[in-house]
């Protein structure tokens, strides 16, 4: 925990810093908010150092369990709900957050499919209106949630709930790797992020998203622990979801687990089984692949285009680093853009960790654990084709491998940073604040 301590030490510093420095830049017609964020961020900042100063002090082993953890972030997550919530409404006269394009969307579809009143005919009238695929599962979870009452405010409970269980679920994973205490840190530490916590108070479809591939990867995992098939076979509705959210999530999701199987170091005869019908998936999924290959020159132009993006080397380069790293914060808010104001402090402390990712990564290769392949696999696959469409900037986009990020930065800071010598963890240490400090800096005085 040690180094862990000297991490959070150093970004709660840092991030204060960055909020002083940027609230007293002058931003025209955009001063009342900028104040508001302010509040915001020191607010979120603190609590999330508290919380996760205290979990890191305790000496029992039994207070860290998922009871504890519901109750930290629910009680967390709805404080801030009813924050975010009330400044919607002050600015925009509802609850809908800023910049609220898809969100209405998927609102309007949601009350559409409510009142007909027949989810299933309300499905297939979706789908023979020839509406994206991708946008089903987003709308059909809504459309149950409204069923209890319409409003965005039932949805941004339901992304409460999927969120605690995906914090859950991340810690039931981690506690394979790490001790019970570090599970619990590392998905306290995520589950507490001012990114995830303020996702919970949009009308998009990433939570429940997120919330389905961590599960999915947590059943699987059980399966390879334990050897009992039904743990496959739980894993199977999940993946299902998956499809109706974002297909190609789906296809990167099953050729992991079979590059983690081919590569691991023991097969027993379940993996050669799961091999065999992970192969017959990626064929019945081939046209989908070769589909999708065909259309990335094609969406990165139009998605270059759509952001002013010109597709060259240099904006290729930074969005890999902005997969790999970020996306990076921007501390100062801009018009049209608040809402990226919001998120900046936990963005700080993923890009802070983001170093020890990679070494994870490294480690892993080492070890040859099958999951941990898989998911390390995965998170790449993630990262490599949001920078080649140019989409890595999009902090929705990245919310699908960020929690890996945190399970695979962890896992190195527990397992490896003690076999290195005391100088070689300062280099470690001190280079990544440093990097990551000037990282930005250097993005934030674009502005």
């Amino acid at each position: 925990m040690r180094y862990l301590s000297i991490i959070l030490n150093y970004w709660i510093f840092f991030s204060f810093m960055m909020i002083i420095a940027t609230s007293s830049i002058f931003v025209p017609g955009n001063n009342q908010i900028r104040i508001v964020v302010v509040g915001i961020n020191i607010l979120s900042m603190l609590g999330f150092y508290l919380l996760v100063k205290q979990s890191m002090g305790g000496s029992s082993t039994q207070v860290y369990n998922e009871n504890r953890l519901s109750l930290t972030l629910g009680a967390y997550s709805f404080l801030f709900l009813f924050i975010f919530k009330s400044l919607y409404y002050y600015e925009t006269d509802s609850f809908f957050e800023f910049s609220a394009r898809d969100s209405l969307e998927y609102h309007e579809m949601a009350l559409w499919m409510t009142r007909d009143g027949n989810l299933f005919n309300s499905v297939t009238q979706y789908i023979d209106f020839g509406y994206f695929i991708d946008d089903l599962g987003a709308t059909l979870i809504i459309s149950l949630a409204y069923l209890i009452y319409p409003s965005t405010i039932t949805f941004n409970v339901v992304n409460i709930l999927a969120g605690i269980l995906t914090a859950r679920a991340l810690f039931r994973i981690a506690k394979y790797y790490t001790d019970r205490k570090f599970a619990y840190v590392t998905s306290l530490t995520y589950g507490l992020s001012s990114f995830t916590i303020y996702f919970f108070s949009t009308g998009i479809k990433e939570t429940f998203f997120v919330m389905l591939i961590v599960l999915s990867f947590e059943k699987i995992l059980l399966f390879h622990k334990t050897r009992s098939w039904r743990h496959l076979f739980r894993a199977i509705p999940y993946s299902i979801a998956i499809f109706f959210f974002r297909p190609v999530v789906l296809i990167m999701l099953i050729i992991s687990i079979y590059i983690g199987l081919l590569l691991s170091k023991k097969k027993h005869l379940h993996s050669y089984l799961v091999l065999i019908g992970f192969t017959f998936g990626i064929i019945l999924v081939g046209r989908e692949m070769f589909a999708i290959g065909n259309s990335v020159s094609i969406s990165s132009e139009i998605v270059a285009q759509k952001q002013n993006l010109i597709p060259n080397v240099f904006n290729y380069s930074s969005a890999l680093l902005a997969s790999i790293a970020g996306p990076l914060p921007s501390y100062l808010p801009t018009i049209g853009r608040e809402q990226q104001a919001f998120y900046s402090t936990g963005l700080g402390f993923r890009l802070f960790i983001s170093g020890f990712f990679l070494l994870g990564l490294a480690q892993i290769k080492k070890v040859k654990d099958p999951f941990l392949m898989a998911i390390g696999i995965f998170t790449l696959l993630e990262m490599i084709s949001l920078a080649i469409i140019l989409e890595s900037f999009e902090l929705r986009y990245s919310m699908v491998h960020i929690p890996f990020v945190y399970l695979i930065a962890f896992y190195y800071l527990h397992n490896s940073m003690n076999t290195l010598s005391g100088i070689r963890q300062q280099i470690l240490l001190r280079g990544t604040m440093i990097i990551g400090s000037l990282l930005i800096l250097g993005w934030n005085i674009r502005f």
